[in-house]
């Protein structure tokens, strides 16, 4: 007998509210079916949450590759004790 193959959660794109509202349906419809687990699901629906509180903040579509910026990060140098002192 063959083994049963998982099938794939397909999830549209989150860049406007009715693709986060289909991926909540399709999430929910995953976990009654059986294909995801509970927990996995949970950490499904906390993602779509931030999507669907971000998505009046988001703009993609003016994006353009000079907006993005470049950070560095200065290195940080510890000092680290000298552990060759002697104890008396």
């Amino acid at each position: 007998m063959l083994a049963a193959r998982p099938r794939k959660l397909r999830l549209p794109t989150l860049d406007d509210a009715n693709g986060i509202q289909l991926a909540i349906m399709e999430v929910s419809r995953a976990v009654v079916d059986g294909v995801i687990d509970p927990k996995i699901a949970a950490l499904l629906f906390y993602g779509l949450r931030v999507a669907a509180i971000d998505v009046n903040n988001s703009n993609f579509e003016t994006l353009k590759v000079t907006d993005l910026v470049s950070v560095q990060t200065p290195e940080i140098q510890e000092e680290i004790p000298d552990k060759t002192e002697q104890v008396n």
